[in-house]
Parts: C-alpha cells; sequence; structure tokens
C-alpha cells in the first residue's frame, strides 16, 4: 500500500483523527511472537499512526471505545482526576497506565452535548478499558509523554448513528472553542465475524460490513456509516461504528483528507487502521438529515 504524505497541522480543534482496532493480543506479552507476526500489517500500521499522532504535539487526545460503561439512553463522559489500567486481567503484569483527565474540556462538552439535547452522563470512571488501552500502548511505544498532554474519554451508547455524529460535531466545536490541538481516537474493531474458524463464526454480513468500512476509510464518504440497519449490524457483530461515527461528526462540514493505513482479519475479526485529517470548511460535506 503506498503511503501518502501527511502535513502535520498545528491548528487548534480535532485536525487528526485516527480509526484504529483493540485487540490485547496486539500487545507483546499477551500475544506471543508469532500472533505478532500473523497481524503484521496491523502492527505496523498502527505504530505509523501512533507516531504521527505523537509528532503532532497533541494537548488532548479524546479516545471513543465501546468497551466502556455503554448505556443504552446517553453517552458516558469519564470525568475526575485521573484514570488508571493495567493488563492485570488479561495476563500480562506489571505495566500499568495512568492518564490524566481534562476536566475542564469534559466539563465543556458536557454543557455543549446538552445545549444540543444530547444525552450525556459525566461521571467518575477510574478504570481505564482496553478499547482505550490498546491505543495507548502504541503511543507510549511511539514515544508518547503522558504528562505532556491530557485525556477524555467517551464511551459509546446504543442511540442512532445520527446522535453519535452530532457528539462528534460537538468534539470539535468545545476542543476549537477551548483552543487546544486535539486529536481523536476512534477505538473499534470491525466485523467478528469473518471466518468459520474465528470466535463468533462465520456470516455473510461481517465481509460486506467491513468492505464498506473499508471504501468509507478510505475515501472519506462518511455517508457509508448510515447505511446499515439495525438487523445487519447485528449480524455483522461490529463493535467500532459507533465510534467512527462520532469521529465523522467532527469532519462535518470540512473537507477530510483520508488514507486507509492497513485492514486485515486472520482471526475472523476485522482490523482497521486509518487516518483522517481535517481540510478546507466545505458546506457540502454536513449530513443533509442533522
Amino acid at each position: 500500500m503506498t503511503q501518502k504524505e501527511h502535513k502535520v497541522c498545528d491548528g487548534r480543534g480535532v485536525n487528526l483523527a485516527a480509526a484504529v482496532p483493540h485487540p490485547p493480543i496486539l500487545v507483546a506479552g499477551i500475544g506471543s511472537a508469532a500472533d505478532l507476526a500473523t497481524a503484521e500489517a496491523t502492527c505496523s500500521a498502527y505504530a505509523r499512526i501512533a507516531s504521527e499522532i505523537v509528532a503532532a504535539r497533541p494537548e488532548l487526545i479524546v479516545f471513543a471505545t465501546p468497551h466502556g460503561s455503554v448505556y443504552r439512553d446517553c453517552f458516558l463522559l469519564s470525568s475526575g482526576a485521573h484514570a488508571k489500567g493495567s493488563w492485570h486481567s488479561f495476563g500480562r503484569d506489571p505495566e500499568r497506565y495512568q492518564i490524566t483527565y481534562d476536566e475542564g474540556f469534559v466539563a465543556a462538552l458536557a454543557n455543549q452535548a446538552r445545549d444540543a439535547s444530547l444525552p450525556c452522563l459525566k461521571r467518575a470512571d477510574p478504570v481505564l478499558d482496553h478499547g482505550v488501552m490498546v491505543p495507548l500502548h502504541f503511543l507510549l511505544a511511539a514515544g508518547l509523554d503522558v504528562d505532556s498532554c491530557k485525556f477524555a474519554r467517551i464511551s459509546i451508547s446504543l442511540l442512532d448513528e445520527k446522535t453519535h455524529y452530532s457528539l462528534g460535531r460537538c468534539v470539535q466545536q468545545v476542543a476549537a472553542s477551548l483552543g487546544l490541538r486535539t486529536v481523536f481516537v476512534a477505538s473499534g474493531d470491525l466485523s467478528h465475524r469473518l471466518k468459520k474458524s474465528g470466535s463468533y463464526g462465520f456470516a455473510p454480513e461481517g465481509p460486506v460490513f467491513d468492505e464498506a468500512m473499508c471504501q468509507a476509510f478510505a475515501s472519506g464518504d462518511f455517508g457509508r456509516f448510515f447505511s446499515f440497519d439495525e438487523s445487519f449490524r447485528d449480524k455483522a457483530a461490529e463493535c467500532g461504528l459507533n465510534s467512527f461515527l462520532i469521529m465523522a461528526g467532527l469532519f462535518d462540514g470540512y473537507e477530510v483528507n483520508t488514507e486507509l493505513y492497513s485492514y486485515e482479519g486472520p482471526w475472523g475479526v476485522g482490523y482497521g487502521v486509518a487516518r483522517f485529517d481535517r481540510g478546507n470548511a466545505n458546506e457540502t460535506r454536513a449530513r443533509p438529515c442533522l
């Protein structure tokens, strides 16, 4: 896959976003050397996007995760001073993580969401989930100094696609209004039903879903994110779409430059790594349904 040249923007707000998977097997010590070799394309792409995020010198990194506390009728915005996590439950010690939440950003986002009639719960949630820890692992390996920036964590909800997209617009508005150089990390795997030999088995919807998502990642055609009904999503057994919908909302009203770094599904679960850069304002990029 040919690599594009990316200009690291020093503007404020969210100028850079990444879509990344979160299988703990990509972490050395959880996954074996053979496992890491099997998913070499994903590991290499992950290392690349992590290095580019570090080079962007973010003041704030916002994670969207499907593995925090997920509510049916509202988003959880993790609050408090700090959050910690480790791989103890995956049999790997002693590596532990600690991040500092940007309490001002979280409070401002909660207010902005309420003003937009988006249901949010701001609550202390001090334990990191693996949807955050896997990308954080790669960011630390790329040289991220966790004391040089702050973090925010958004747990997806079971609300509809439009609502997730609208929350992304709020993230962009708040990051820009606070003057924060911000990176957004949309954590999510694709279909879990790509192979009969996989843990979830095979469903024909799985490869169809992943092909459509890869096309969207490569082209920036986020309208594809709205093209799946609930039944199809369930049959595809995806977990990342709502994270990606929030990410798409960041670029509402803007051109977006995209690159799909890698895609593979070695164990029957789709892993996609992609980069998105905010371009010039373009009102035709706004979703007409909003």
